[in-house]
């Protein structure tokens, strides 16, 4: 507004409005005006959300803005490009080893690649633009589907009930009330909050370090590294979560650096936990077959020995 208080501009932008409607195509709401040198104006901005949201507000030259768009732009390729590139990998070793745990990762490393580009806006940017209603589907899925494919992960990776049933069932009633939680969501719409997801995530990162330092605990070495992949992305899952509850400030659920660093740490202890599994059991497939041809020569020389002995019967 002028300094009469008139009404100049009234822009209206947001997740419920197709991306064709902002002022610059980008994945966050912009709004672009003008200011000519010595005026005064006055900007009002009112914000209306079903959810928890954080406003990181700035004022920016159009040049500054292009710039720092392309240098995050570089920094947010590189991390895509390393979750599709490890994406891509797992797939191949599934296709060739047809592991159940490979294919379980594989569903884990999608939706966490998916939880960050939802809240970058790239989901909405590049996959929907077109479409705004998909945001609440995504909203309210994203996070129990990590929660979900995680867990079949880790119930898998560490053989989990045969170390503890009781760590066992409570990653199961987490994961279970998670979903319970969206299907309220759905039902009620917005009378439920989001922030129960983030509490469930929360819950489900912590049961899982615990569970990893168990099974590490009672002499199973892939633990380890699944231990230290998680404990990485709980700090920064823990961060985030704890910021869009308002916890702690709000810059820090605006600041994905440490989620993304979490997410490549993880993916690449786990990449080496899973082939420290393979390690153990390709050596138990050589055991095994060891033991076998032992098993199978032993036969065969007290088949001769029979053999010599009925011959011997026989000639007497």
């Amino acid at each position: 507004v002028d300094a009469n208080g008139a009404v100049i501009t009234h822009k209206v932008s947001g997740d419920i409005f197709p991306i064709r409607l902002r002022d610059i195509p980008h994945r966050h709401p912009t709004f672009t005006f003008s200011i000519s040198s010595q005026q005064q104006r006055q900007i009002y901005l009112r914000i209306q959300t079903t959810s928890s949201v954080q406003v990181p507000l700035q004022l920016w030259h159009t040049n500054a803005f292009l710039w720092m768009s392309f240098k995050v732009q570089i920094l947010n390729g590189l991390f895509y490009g390393a979750m599709l590139i490890m994406i891509l990998y797992q797939l191949l070793l599934f296709f060739i080893m047809r592991d159940r745990i490979t294919f379980y990762y594989i569903l884990t490393l999608l939706s966490m690649a998916n939880i960050i580009a939802f809240f970058q806006g790239y989901s909405f940017l590049y996959l929907y633009p077109d479409s705004p209603y998909m945001n609440e589907f995504f909203a309210l899925f994203s996070g129990p589907f990590f929660v979900l494919f995680a867990t079949l992960l880790t119930r898998k990776f560490l053989n989990l009930r045969s170390f503890s049933k009781t760590l066992d069932t409570l990653l199961l009633l987490n994961m279970l009330f998670d979903m319970l939680v969206t299907v309220l969501m759905i039902v009620f719409h917005h009378d439920v909050s989001y922030k129960y997801h983030h509490y469930f995530i929360l819950s489900h990162c912590m049961i899982v370090l615990i569970s990893a330092g168990y099974c590490l605990y009672k002499k199973y070495r892939p633990a380890l590294y699944y231990l230290i992949a998680w404990a990485t992305l709980l700090v920064a899952a823990s961060v985030f979560t704890l910021s869009n509850l308002g916890f702690v400030p709000g810059y820090m659920s605006t600041n994905y650096v440490g989620v993304m660093v979490g997410c490549i740490l993880q993916v690449v202890l786990i990449s080496l936990a899973l082939g420290e599994r393979w390690n153990a059991l390709k050596k138990e497939n050589e055991l095994a077959k060891e033991r076998e041809l032992k098993r199978g020569l032993e036969e065969k020389e007290r088949l001769e020995i029979e053999v010599k002995l009925r011959t011997e019967e026989i000639v007497k």
